[in-house]
């Protein structure tokens, strides 16, 4: 009985052990109570994501980042992960699938606009920047005494409203036309140097005085003294106040 004992003794320890080393990983850890990550990307071509994936022991916190291929930017995480944040972490507290997903870089354009005269109108919107292929619907609206003409630079259209697709950077000009007279050039002569030319001569003298401008003839009432504002216009209506102001000696 004792022989017996001793021969099965030892290969039951043997057993016991053999099976241990089965159920045991390279690390130590029951194999069945590691955790897997899987890492994926969208679309394939949009970037990579490290680490790509792997096994984890139990409770290990795992920090993923995303890198956006040239042409992409990195968008969201779904699945077992959430944050627009390229880098995040991960609790191995379960298998866990992770998606990284990426958007294409979109190209951008300026829209500038401006009016002609200055303050003769407006435009809206006034401008900004535009994703590539985007429509712009532009407005012209007339200030009071201006009406809408026509625009320029971008667009060539004679209709206050139009429509501009953004494929490069775009300058419109909204160009208004007065509706009524216009002041060419006025003057009350309180400022005596406002440009009109002076003189005394043999002749005649020409002169601003108290706020007026005086014209005095010495000669012939037939000759013409006159001043001058050194100012061309054509197609115009001249109005001028004058009286007499009396005798005015040298």
């Amino acid at each position: 009985m004792l022989k017996r004992k001793h021969f099965y003794l030892p290969l039951f320890i043997i057993l016991v052990l053999v099976l241990s080393l089965f159920s045991m990983g390279a690390e130590g850890c029951p194999i069945s109570d590691r955790y897997s990550l899987t890492i994926n990307v969208s679309p394939t071509e949009g970037g990579s994501v490290s680490p790509s994936g792997g096994g984890y022991d139990p409770g290990v916190t795992v920090t993923i980042s995303a890198t956006a291929n040239s042409g992409y930017v990195f968008d969201y995480w779904s699945g077992s992960a959430s944050g627009t944040s390229a880098t995040t972490t991960i609790v191995m507290d379960a298998n866990k699938s992770v998606t990284a997903h990426f958007a294409p870089v979109v190209q951008t354009y300026t829209l500038t606009t401006s009016v002609s005269p200055s303050g003769a109108g407006s435009v809206s919107p006034s401008g900004g920047e535009y994703d590539a292929g985007t429509e712009v619907s532009l407005s012209a609206t007339a200030n009071s005494g201006y009406a809408f003409d026509y625009w320029s630079g971008s667009s060539n259209a004679t209709g206050p409203n139009i429509k501009i697709t953004m494929d490069s950077d775009k300058n419109v000009i909204a160009n208004f036309a007065a509706t009524g007279p216009t002041v060419l050039f006025s003057d009350d002569f309180s400022n005596p140097n406002s440009g009109w030319v002076t003189y005394n001569a043999s002749d005649g003298k020409v002169a601003y005085q108290n706020g007026y401008f005086y014209i005095k003839d010495y000669t012939n009432p037939e000759m013409a003294v006159y001043g001058e504002a050194e100012r061309y216009f054509t197609d115009f209506i001249l109005e001028v106040e004058t009286w007499l102001a009396g005798w005015w000696h040298r």
